[in-house]
């Protein structure tokens, strides 16, 4: 529960804050007026919450780690009560969580029937609870041993040496980006993970798509810089 704790902190010192001007001027974020009230209207999981979801996931507030925090910590209660409270547990939900609001396809979640923040919490949810995914401990696994795949017959001493360097550059990127988005340590723990696999089950492949996007948007353009 550290995550929940951290980004519980994060938003109660900025609950008085107004909603930054970055995120643009729509009456659904107009309305709350600060960042505490935002946090109120999605938790009550109804047609204005739906409006705001949809607008911090669509609009100018996508990508900004302070609308993320604001929604993981509006649908806390919801994540600590799935988990009863399991320390662990709750961590990897909050970290999933993460990743499907930076991947969400949110013109899927406009056709849906559902309440934004139901989908978003069950899409998490479904990845949390894969027993598969749970075999032992999680440990974090250092991009620099992806270099000690066996070496393709075909490939050449250079293009090893282009791949080192490549990998290199993008644990460093990931380390810089991981200072103010935490997420994309479990997208690139995740990526890695699912790499490796020839053929993947229609859940792999969905996770496969999300961590991709997380990486591409936050990661790939300080390695292009």
């Amino acid at each position: 529960m550290d995550v929940c704790v951290q980004l519980q902190h994060s938003v109660d010192r900025s609950r008085r804050e107004p909603i930054p001007a970055s995120w643009g001027a729509s009456p659904a974020l107009s309305e709350a007026q600060s960042l505490g009230a935002l946090v109120g209207a999605i938790r009550r999981l109804d047609g204005r919450s739906d409006r705001v979801l949809v607008e911090l996931l669509d609009g100018d507030a996508r990508g900004d780690p302070r609308a993320v925090a604001v929604i993981v910590t509006a649908l806390l209660p919801l994540v600590l009560a799935r988990c009863r409270r399991d320390r662990d547990r709750v961590d990897d939900y909050v970290a999933e969580l993460a990743l499907v609001i930076a991947t969400v396809d949110v013109g899927a979640l406009r056709r849906s029937r559902r309440r934004a923040g139901g989908v978003l919490l069950d899409r998490a949810w479904d990845e949390v609870r894969r027993p598969v995914r749970r075999p032992a401990p999680i440990v974090p696994v250092d991009p620099a041993d992806l270099g000690r795949r066996q070496r393709d017959m075909g490939s050449s001493v250079e293009d090893d040496a282009v791949a080192r360097v490549t990998m290199a550059e993008v644990q460093a990127a990931v380390g810089r980006a991981a200072v103010e988005r935490p997420w994309v340590v479990p997208a690139w723990n995740t990526a890695v993970e699912l790499a490796e696999r020839a053929h993947r089950d229609p859940v792999e492949a969905r996770r496969w798509k999300y961590v991709r996007e997380v990486l591409r948007r936050h990661v790939l353009p300080d390695v292009a810089a």
